[in-house]
């Protein structure tokens, strides 16, 4: 059964699967953009620390997300315990672009080009554009994209590393990828996405250290006692 907020900002989320789906299908205005930020936090903190979050962002919103932004949202997504997937139909700038990034996962049309063109307009990133560039891509590409306003095709943002999937249907591809992460153990997908963020600022051997302690707390929890009797039976581990 699909749980939908009643939502006059454009927006209604839908959780299923242990999927919340977050559909951007319109153009935002910069006065509801606070609402909209409100509402995507109170529909995933409702659920508490359990759910993937998806955000499906088609043509007619892209450009306006780029241009307007979610304040506070790509702080907050980047710390989101759970894994968070991004999919967009439309080009994937500025503002966009940063909220794509803060997500675990991406997938863009086939189609899409890519870029952080603030500079050609006298501006800079001012969301972690800047810090999640050059976390992704390196410092090489980064500061070539971000002085140059260069924007990236859909293929060159796949083998550089920025998106993870192209599709000629993107919000499928990312829906299909979120379900696929929500069946899996929860407690274990927190871990790894943990142990992730924090591989870039440590040592191989501070990384290890992590790895282990965190695959350590998992021993004994009922998901994992319930996954493992589920492999032995042979069956599904999910209800």
């Amino acid at each position: 059964m699909i749980d939908v907020i009643n939502c006059e900002f454009w927006i209604s989320p839908d959780e299923y699967d242990g999927v919340v789906e977050i559909p951007f299908s319109s153009a935002i205005g910069e006065y509801t953009v606070q609402s909209i930020v409100g509402t995507i936090k109170k529909k995933a903190e409702s659920t508490g620390s359990s759910r993937v979050l998806f955000f499906n962002v088609n043509t007619d919103a892209a450009e306006p997300i780029s241009r307007i932004g979610l304040p506070g949202m790509v702080s907050w997504l980047f710390k989101y315990p759970q894994p968070t997937v991004f999919s967009v139909e439309g080009d994937v700038r500025d503002s966009c672009l940063e909220l794509a990034m803060a997500c675990d996962l991406r997938v863009a049309a086939r189609s899409a080009t890519l870029g952080m063109t603030q500079l050609v307009r006298g501006h800079m990133p001012g969301d972690g554009g800047v810090y999640l560039l050059t976390r992704l891509m390196g410092p090489g590409i980064a500061t070539d994209m971000l002085l140059t306003g260069r924007e990236l095709t859909g293929e060159e943002a796949l083998e550089s590393g920025l998106v993870n999937y192209l599709s000629d249907d993107p919000a499928a591809k990312a829906r299909e990828i979120a379900r696929t992460i929500a069946s899996h153990g929860k407690l274990a997908s927190k871990y790894v996405k943990e142990a992730v963020n924090a591989a870039g600022d440590l040592t191989f051997e501070q990384g290890a250290r992590l790895e282990a302690d965190l695959s350590f707390m998992l021993h004994g929890t009922p998901e994992r006692e319930a996954g493992l009797a589920a492999f032995r039976a042979g069956r599904d581990p999910r209800p």
